[in-house]
């Protein structure tokens, strides 16, 4: 292990739009390199493609046995929320999703919502598969 503290993936890879196989380096190579683990916002999850999370059986093995707890998610008010459906649906409708070209939430169209509502039940079981740690973002 290089990094003896958790590496934080920030949230401009939204913006960038990164494609799933470089997300997937971005956070392997996170995994990989530091001791600690990846944190990463909710924001990232929801707004890259994401896949990958979900089909590769190798990360979820590591994630839960060797590599348990090193996969965070840090959102505000994370910890509160029941689901990731939940996170999406108390955010205003003024939040702009950057997978949508910055589309604001409260402007989707049916078949976003419905591809938006698929990914966030992908998460969620992500989550619950794999024991991801939600953690509160102090932003104070």
């Amino acid at each position: 292990m290089f990094l003896n503290c958790r590496l934080y993936l920030s949230n401009c890879d939204s913006i960038n739009q990164l494609d799933e196989n470089e997300l997937e380096k971005k956070i392997l190579t996170g995994l990989c390199f530091s001791k600690k683990g990846v944190v990463v916002s909710p924001n990232i999850l929801l707004d890259n493609k994401i896949d990958f999370l979900f089909k590769s059986k190798i990360l979820s093995k590591y994630l839960n046995e060797e590599g348990y707890g090193s996969f965070i998610i840090r959102g505000k008010n994370f910890i509160q929320i029941g689901s990731f459906q939940d996170y999406f649906d108390n955010l205003p409708n003024s939040y702009k999703v950057s997978m949508f070209n910055g589309k604001e939430k409260g402007k989707l169209n049916k078949k976003e919502i419905e591809y938006l509502v698929t990914k966030l039940r992908n998460i969620d079981k992500f989550i619950k598969q794999n024991q991801i740690n939600l953690e509160n973002a102090d932003l104070n």
